[in-house]
């Protein structure tokens, strides 16, 4: 019970410290569903533990993501591919590129996680009910400069392009093979659900694949595979198509 209380306690002075004043309960929506194995019932407001305390700094909170420090909604996401990821930055196999910048952050604190943390993290984060990011208009920009900023050149395509639907559907058959015809993901073949990541997010790491900055690893097959099949993405209007279709197959408005 001690524990408890001081987890609680520092959870709100992390919340002080960020100018919040008050506790927000997730509203309900088709993801306030148990994502692992055990059947766990996700909680409105999970109090996380002193030893993740240092991941809200960028990943927020309730681990809804913050474009500002390139961290993405973990919320939502299966313990399988949480733990994978988790230890592919550990062990250095995503975010070794040189021109991974924020996977750089990532890869030195996941570090010094041992297979314990590594297990608390993925707890905690499954007990988190999916929890919508602001919406905004800007999510085309937010994702090419990020991408900018790391392989250090301006993109020409960088302007806000209007999205097409149909050719997102299009190019999206391809991707269906193994992330499903609702991106839904298939742990089988190791690829994740789509569904509710945010479109920044989304749409930076297409990029990265494409430019090698990821898959680029042997001991990854699962990204290896990836990187091909971004490659059926030519321009930037692409990545904004196949990532507005996946937004909409979900009818979520994440940025």
């Amino acid at each position: 019970m001690k524990t408890l209380r001081t987890g609680f306690h520092l959870m709100l002075v992390c919340l002080s410290l960020l100018g919040t004043t008050h506790i927000t309960f997730a509203k309900e929506t088709q993801h306030d569903k148990p994502t692992n194995a055990t059947g766990k019932v996700a909680s409105p407001l999970v109090v996380i533990p002193e030893a993740l305390q240092y991941c809200t700094v960028c990943h927020g909170t309730q681990f809804k993501g913050d474009f500002a420090t390139g961290a993405p909604n973990l919320t939502g996401l299966p313990d399988w591919y949480l733990t994978k990821q988790l230890t592919a930055f550990k062990n250095k196999s995503r975010g070794a590129h040189a021109n991974d910048l924020s996977g750089h952050e990532m890869r030195a604190a996941a570090e010094s996680l041992d297979d314990a943390t590594i297990l608390l993290a993925v707890d905690t984060i499954t007990r988190i009910p999916y929890i919508d990011s602001m919406p905004t208009t800007h999510w085309q920009r937010l994702a090419f400069k990020a991408a900018q900023d790391d392989v250090k050149h301006t993109n020409k395509e960088s302007q806000t392009l209007t999205p097409s639907i149909n050719n997102g559907k299009k190019l999206y058959a391809t991707c269906a093979a193994c992330h499903g015809n609702q991106a839904e993901g298939n742990p089988a073949l190791k690829a994740p659900p789509l569904t509710g990541l945010n479109r920044w997010y989304m749409a930076k790491q297409l990029l990265h694949f494409k430019q090698g900055i990821r898959g680029n690893q042997s001991n990854d097959p699962a990204s290896m595979q990836m990187k091909a099949a971004a490659s059926i993405l030519k321009s930037n209007q692409d990545i904004v198509d196949v990532v507005t279709y996946i937004n909409a197959l979900n009818q979520q408005e994440l940025p």
